[in-house]
């Protein structure tokens, strides 16, 4: 091309999205076009060539290259002289037609620079005298589909013409390109809003579970397209569906399309791409050049439509957005949920006569998926559906493609023949498949029923009665004395009436005492139920009367509740009998009492000491409150191996100072809340036991960062568990081992006598891959909630994979299954949140708080890892309000802010907007009357370690750290950060005994004095100049 005086062409809309798409990526060749002909004569080049040259003449998007001035993209039109058609003699080769795919391929793959040259690529293959193939690339922004169609009938007849000498049969155009992109960039000023409205709120597909054998290194346009397999009586009954709905084969079509990706996604608010041909004024349609647009069409499935109801939403919204063309992509930028495309194709190929030549369409072989999920559909003329699904190779592997163009057939069929049924009912997968899934959720089943825990652990005690069984403090307990204590306690405890059917409140502080009356109350027959010391009496009296105790066991002392019996009988008690009351956050506004029995103990003691190896030698600390299940994995299984339980530090939090101590070296398993691992592990100072072999995390996902710095800080030789599993599972439900290969860990497998289906709205599993809530069944589940039969039938469900009277425990947790069987935690499809490893529902808390007279509306969400109340009050005291709570409530559910707002935020439809709530910034606290601000650089440096880690910019001298907010994750934080400050280790201890800046300041400048003394030699401290007076 021989440019002269370039004149510059404003783009269509259309247009700068693909300059955009160009900018970001300029070797993405998704948006190539092609039309090879096989030409079979003598073809005449210079004829050809002058076709070429009058064609692009004739149409300036031919001609235009593309520049950015300003940051604005604008066309320059070349005049043109001459067309380069390129030559490339192939008859040489071994085989001249593979040699011509293979050029032809390569020239497909070939880049444009489109702000060098044209859009537009013309070689001519001679493969042998007489037999040519000409190959024509053309860059999407210069033309659309019907363009092609131009382009063929137009190079033809200026072929035909130049070889016969005559003028050319076609018509002066009668407008130009650059008039169509005025038109469209006005029509597209009118549309905007629309679409802005129509697209508030919409968010991309969620295509992970699609990823089994994706290729992240392929192109990013290379694709893979299926055909969607039909039966012959399928599409009559398609075609008369459309017909009945007043709507068209290609809405039939886009609404299975967009069932199927919310069946993989469990997106229920989703977008599917359109094309449109955009010639919708007939002084278009001789144009060459990009005029077609694309439209989002939005689907809302949430309230589960029948087909035909979808269909009938689609034929409207597609006559809405027929209606607004001009989608402004590039204003609605990387976020456009631009991820699934729909095309529905005309079978006509580009025609091409020409005068002694005969000429056929030739295969490329190549594909490209300009979205992340395309599907393709062909009418054609005898009646027949034609559909490939497509699938970009970096999104999804070949089989998941395969997988997915079968079940939309599926689909298809089941719509054609039950428009009527609910979408998320229509069949997708074949029996087999469904029945591998459920297989898939199935854990071993042992031959024999799991033995009693108080069996083995006295069975422990008469084989190895001298072994030591618990060590708490200096104080150590053997096997025997063990025995004997249970024994001594259980036989109180039956004399007062303790045995099958009783519950027995147990309170104390953690510890050997605690232990043996944990265990004496099993040996009696009960059931027990665990009362925090630390919680406040109120709460007790609540968790009392709501499991229904009994008794009240404390400090060796037995004391009867109202509604106590007489003494019981000395006999066994039955598998299904309760062995424990744990109670959970409730969304009612109290806690609920899950009944766990014996049986599912004992079948998750029998897994976890055959898994965890648990033998003599091993001890295991005995970390968690005995208010959290997690106990239960502490003490139970290492008893029952014979291993011994060591009983760590009153405080959780302080966990980090007794890893440093000689008893913890001596650790061999460890079991902590995944939140409070994940700061352990952060930490380069975290002195780990020398003789840990096991670490077990649960209560919330793994961060794969944490992983990495456990495995730098402990080496490979330290197993990771990682497990799951609600109260309601007993404990823990599945694990897996964490290794180097899990970038994002998983929760691995279901347990032995255990169930772990992922399941949708109405208890179908869902294709592996694709999210849905996992139900939990088998030997370890629990009864339900005591004396809340309505809510225990609501989230103890029939199981319809098992026998009569089996049920699942619908977790509420978001999960989806991968290939190898694995699952992955994806969230919550509720409001629930876990703060530390405790389940809380954020409506017990609200609960409490509009039970305070002056509070009118409340909200709770989490910030932090701390819960922030939100009010809507007459004037109150918000710290009076939170101390109020803290009356009536355990300390994890007391929220650390309590922020008075003049209305909550509102969705749509009434719901309180919680989103918006996130995006809130907490108030700053004022400085308080007679406030002290820090007095020197140790106070200084203390205060602006609170101030970021808590968010708080104004912080006195003498600020209680936990009035301000903070908590154990926060501490830990704290005291790393001082300790990088000042290169000295900073104990975690001193933050609980020294809560004010100016206490804590002082045991820090207590710290840094004694570094320097302990210096030796006279070598500069490393502390010096890092607290004191610069």
């Amino acid at each position: 091309m021989t440019a002269g005086t370039e004149q510059p062409l404003a783009l269509a809309p259309a247009q700068e999205r693909l300059w955009f798409l160009h900018r970001l990526d300029p070797a993405d060749t998704a948006y190539h076009m092609f039309f090879t002909l096989r030409l079979r004569g003598d073809v005449d080049v210079a004829a050809l060539s002058s076709a070429l040259a009058a064609l692009t003449r004739r149409h300036e998007p031919l001609r235009t290259r593309y520049a950015e001035r300003d940051g604005v993209a604008t066309g320059l039109v070349a005049a043109v002289g001459g067309w380069p058609l390129h030559e490339v003699d192939l008859s040489a080769a071994a085989d001249p037609p593979a040699a011509a795919d293979a050029a032809i391929r390569q020239d497909l793959e070939r880049p444009f620079d489109l702000s060098a040259a044209a859009p537009l690529r013309a070689t001519l293959y001679r493969l042998a005298a007489g037999e040519h193939v000409l190959s024509l690339v053309l860059h999407h922004i210069a033309g659309d589909g019907w363009s092609l169609n131009v382009l063929g009938a137009e190079l033809t007849e200026l072929y035909n013409a130049a070889r016969a000498g005559r003028p050319p049969a076609l018509a002066p155009l009668p407008t130009s390109y650059g008039d169509y992109a005025a038109y469209a960039r006005q029509r597209a000023a009118a549309d905007r809003d629309f679409w802005h409205d129509r697209l508030a709120g919409a968010a991309r597909l969620d295509l992970t579970g699609l990823a089994a054998g994706a290729d992240a290194d392929a192109p990013a346009s290379a694709g893979a397209f299926h055909p969607v397999p039909l039966a012959a009586d399928v599409v009559p009954a398609l075609r008369e569906l459309a017909r009945a709905e007043r709507a068209t084969v290609f809405l039939v079509l886009l609404t299975a399309f967009q069932v199927l990706l919310a069946r993989h996604t469990d997106q229920r608010d989703l977008c599917v791409a359109a094309p449109l041909a955009g010639r919708d004024r007939s002084e278009f349609e001789p144009l060459i050049g990009y005029l077609s647009s694309t439209v989002l069409l939005r689907a809302d499935l949430g309230d589960d439509p029948s087909f035909r109801d979808l269909l009938r939403r689609n034929r409207t919204d597609l006559f809405t957005a027929y209606g607004r063309p001009s989608l402004p992509f590039e204003e609605l930028g990387a976020g456009a949920p631009f991820d699934a495309l729909f095309v529905l194709d005309s079978p006509t190929e580009p025609t091409a006569t020409f005068d002694g030549l005969t000429a056929e369409p030739v295969a490329t072989g190549l594909r490209r998926a300009k979205t992340p999920v395309t599907l393709e559909a062909l009418d054609l003329p005898d009646g027949r559906l034609r559909l490939l699904l497509g699938h970009q190779l970096r999104c999804c592997g070949e089989a998941t493609g395969r997988d997915l163009a079968r079940r939309l057939g599926r689909l298809l069929t089941a719509a054609a023949h039950a428009p009527h049924q609910r979408v998320a009912r229509l069949a997708m997968m074949t029996a087999t498949e469904s029945a591998e899934l459920v297989a898939a959720g199935r854990g071993r089943r042992p031959d024999e029923p799991a033995p009693d825990v108080l069996d083995l652990i006295l069975a422990q005690a008469a084989a190895t009665p001298a072994a030591t069984a618990l060590i708490d403090g200096d104080d150590e307990l053997s096997y025997a004395e063990l025995a004997a204590r249970i024994e001594a306690v259980a036989t109180q405890l039956r004399a007062r009436g303790a045995g099958p059917d009783t519950t027995v409140a147990v309170r104390g502080e953690r510890g050997a005492q605690l232990v043996v009356e944990l265990l004496a109350v099993l040996r009696a027959g009960a059931a027990y139920t665990c009362l925090d010391p630390a919680d406040p009496p109120a709460r007790h009296d609540l968790l009392i009367a709501g499991s229904g105790a009994a008794l009240l066991l404390a400090g060796g002392r037995v004391e009867e509740l109202p509604g106590a019996a007489g003494p019981a009988p000395t006999r066994a008690a039955p598998p299904l009998e309760l062995a424990y009351l744990c109670h959970t956050s409730g969304s009612t506004g109290a806690p609920k009492a899950v009944m766990v029995t014996r049986q599912a103990v004992a079948a998750r003691v029998r897994w976890m000491s055959r898994e965890y190896r648990l033998g003599p030698g091993d001890r295991v600390l005995q970390f968690a409150s005995v208010s959290f299940d997690t106990h239960v994995e502490e003490i139970l299984p290492a008893l029952a191996g014979g291993a011994t339980v060591v009983v760590g530090p009153q405080r959780g939090e302080l966990l980090p100072d007794f890893l440093s101590t000689p008893l913890a070296a001596t650790l061999t398993v460890l079991d902590l809340p995944t939140s409070y691992w994940h700061e352990l592990a952060m930490r380069e100072s975290t002195r780990w036991p020398a003789a840990l072999r096991l670490l077990i995390i649960g209560g919330e996902a793994a961060r794969a960062a944490a992983v990495t710095a456990w495995r730098r800080a402990v080496g490979p030789g330290v197993r990771l568990v990682n497990t799951y599993g609600p109260t309601e599972a007993t404990v823990i439900a599945t694990a897996v081992e964490v290794t180097g290969d899990h970038a994002d860990p998983p929760i691995g497998l279901p347990l032995d006598d255990t169930d772990a289906h992922v399941l949708d709205a109405h208890l179908m599993p869902v294709p592996t891959g694709a999210p849905g809530q996992l139900h939990l069944g088998g030997a370890g589940l629990a009864r339900g909630y005591r004396g809340e039969p309505g809510h225990t039938a609501r989230r103890f469900v029939p199981d319809p994979f098992g026998p009569p009277g089996a049920r699942l425990y619908a977790t509420g947790d978001r999960v989806r299954r991968t290939a190898d069987g694995q699952l992955h935690f994806l969230g919550r499809v509720d409001d629930q949140v876990k703060i530390r490893g405790y389940r809380i529902e954020p409506a017990e808390v609200e609960r409490q708080l509009l039970a305070e007279a002056e509070v009118r509306a409340a909200a709770v969400t989490v910030r932090d890892q701390a819960l922030v109340a939100w009010v809507v009050a007459d004037p109150v005291d918000t710290g009076v309000l939170r101390a109020r709570l803290a009356d009536r409530l355990p300390e994890r559910l007391v929220p650390a802010h309590v922020v008075a707002l003049d209305q909550l935020p509102l969705t749509t439809n009434g719901k309180v907007d919680r989103a918006a709530l996130a995006r809130l910034a907490l108030p700053t606290a004022p400085a308080a009357d007679g406030q002290v601000p820090p007095r020197d650089d140790a106070e200084q440096l203390v205060a602006d370690v609170w101030s970021e880690v808590l968010g708080r910019p104004a912080v006195g001298a003498f600020d209680d750290f936990f009035a301000l907010g903070g908590h154990s994750l926060h501490a830990l934080r704290v005291a790393a950060r001082l300790a990088d400050a000042i290169e000295v280790e900073v104990p975690l201890r001193l933050l609980f005994e020294h809560r004010t800046v100016a206490q804590l300041a002082s045991r820090i400048t207590a710290l840094v004095l004694a570094d320097i003394e302990q210096t030796v030699g006279g070598q500069t401290p490393v502390a010096a100049g890092k607290v004191g007076n610069d």
